[in-house]
């Protein structure tokens, strides 16, 4: 949960939101992010989807840092790991333009 909050406090600064912002975006209301954001209560299934989309964020990310998904194994490449995210988020036309621009900065390296 801690790392939820973490995570949700540095979004707000880096967007300039405020915790009522973060609740409009999310469709939730304004005492369920505070109460997130103190700790006083866990964000269940139903508030990660709303702070997934509203945060434009792949929801298995928002899951794993509120606790409702399993840490990913210790040693996996943290870049790695929010690729794979970011690419299962993604409609398959993204997918394909996102392997294609994968390719061309492999490329770029030979």
């Amino acid at each position: 949960m801690d790392d939820l909050i973490t995570w949700l406090e540095s979004e707000l600064k880096n967007r300039q939101w405020k915790p009522a912002d973060l609740a409009r975006a999310a469709n939730v209301p304004d005492a369920t992010i505070s109460r997130i954001l103190n700790g006083r209560t866990r964000a269940g299934v139903e508030t990660c989807n709303a702070l997934a989309e509203a945060l434009n964020e792949p929801h298995e990310r928002v899951f794993r840092l509120a606790g409702l998904l399993p840490p990913l194994p210790a040693g996996d490449d943290p870049a790695l790991n929010e690729g794979i995210e970011l690419l299962r988020s993604m409609s398959t036309t993204q997918r394909r333009e996102a392997i294609k621009y994968l390719r061309f900065l492999l490329e770029q390296n030979d």
